[in-house]
C-alpha cells in the first residue's frame, strides 16, 4: 500500500514539474537594453557588450534623435552594426548595418548566426552628413521571439 502511494506521489510530482520545464524551454528570458548615446558628428561609438542566451532574433528600435538645431530630429539617420565577440572579448563577426530614423524598429539578424547565443555589442553612427552632435535613444532587444 505504501509503495502505491509513493509511486502515485512521484507520478503526480512529475506531472507538475513537466509543464514548468517545457514552458521554460519554450520561452527564453527576454533581454531588453534601453540606452542612449552622444554621437559626435559622424564618429562611431560602441555600446557595452551583452550576453545573449537563447536562439532568437535581435531588434533595434531607434526611439529619438536630438541635435542642437533640431529637437526632435525626425530625419536623422542612425547606422547600427551588430558585432559578435568571443567570451574573451576577441572579435568574431560583424553583421551588415541597418539604417533607421526615429520611431523605426528593424531586425538586426542578417544571416543565421545572429540568432545564436553569444556576446554582442553595437556600433552606432550617424549615417547622413552632419557637423552637429546627436543625442540618440534606443531599445535593443537581444532575445526576442515575436
Amino acid at each position: 500500500m505504501k509503495k502505491k502511494k509513493i509511486l502515485s506521489l512521484v507520478a503526480l510530482g512529475a506531472l507538475l514539474i513537466l509543464p514548468l520545464s517545457v514552458n521554460a524551454a519554450a520561452y527564453p528570458i527576454r533581454t531588453v537594453i534601453y540606452s542612449s548615446a552622444e554621437l559626435v558628428r559622424r564618429d562611431a561609438q560602441s555600446s557595452s557588450t551583452y550576453s545573449k542566451e537563447g536562439w532568437s532574433s535581435q531588434y533595434l528600435q531607434h526611439n529619438s534623435s536630438i541635435t542642437p538645431l533640431t529637437n526632435p530630429c525626425p530625419k536623422c539617420e542612425l547606422m547600427t552594426k551588430l558585432v559578435q565577440v568571443e567570451d574573451d572579448g576577441s572579435y568574431r563577426n560583424t553583421f551588415a548595418p541597418i539604417i533607421t530614423v526615429a520611431g523605426e524598429e528593424k531586425a538586426l539578424n542578417v544571416g543565421s548566426s545572429v540568432s545564436e547565443p553569444g556576446n554582442y555589442y553595437l556600433i552606432l553612427q550617424r549615417n547622413d552628413f552632419t557637423l552637429l552632435n546627436t543625442h540618440i535613444t534606443y531599445r535593443w532587444r537581444l532575445n526576442y521571439n515575436p
